[in-house]
């Protein structure tokens, strides 16, 4: 089996501190991902999209894509723990915050984007509400209606509205 020498991280560095810190970073950006993939099921549901206005729509395309990127940060914090060379340290952490203030503004406009487009394609759906479901009834594709939240089985079986599913809601 192949070791790496964890000596090499740095002559000061433990390894102890290299392990523990590489498995803490490791399980924060899964942890991120997960909720950020949880929360993403939540907020894009075709009710819950219909009944949003544009600032939650923003608040909520912000909140999954910071879940979503915050590992490039977490990995820039992890370079100074492993290796503690006064003159090395600050490369890797300047990299990756530098490249996530780029990428992530241009991710939360990629799933703001997304949402919308969700949105259209959920009202084309209901328009084709009846195929769908009897598609989704055949014992072939049955195993797909597993996969769908209760929101989603919800929407097949009853659609939008008839006053709401052409376009937005009237300002009241």
């Amino acid at each position: 089996m192949f070791r790496f020498p964890l000596s090499r991280l740095g002559p000061n560095t433990p390894d102890w501190l290299a392990i523990a810190a590489a498995i803490i970073t490791i399980g924060l950006c899964l942890v991120a991902l997960v909720w950020g993939f949880i929360l993403d099921r939540k907020y894009n549901g075709p009710y819950t999209l219909l009944a949003a206005s544009n600032g939650q729509k923003w608040k909520s395309a912000t909140i999954i894509m910071f879940l979503y990127t915050v590992c490039i940060p977490l990995a820039g914090a992890l370079q100074p723990l492993m290796s503690p060379y006064p003159d090395q340290w600050p490369v890797f952490p300047l990299f990756c915050g530098g490249l996530w203030v780029v990428a992530f503004p241009v991710a939360v406009l990629l799933k703001r984007w997304n949402i919308e487009r969700d949105l259209a394609t959920y009202r084309r759906m209901n328009a084709h509400r009846g195929m769908i479901k009897g598609v989704l009834s055949s014992r072939i594709f049955s195993w797909i209606t597993w996969l769908m939240s209760a929101e989603m089985k919800r929407f097949l079986a009853e659609g939008y509205p008839e006053d709401l599913a052409s376009g937005p809601r009237p300002k009241t």
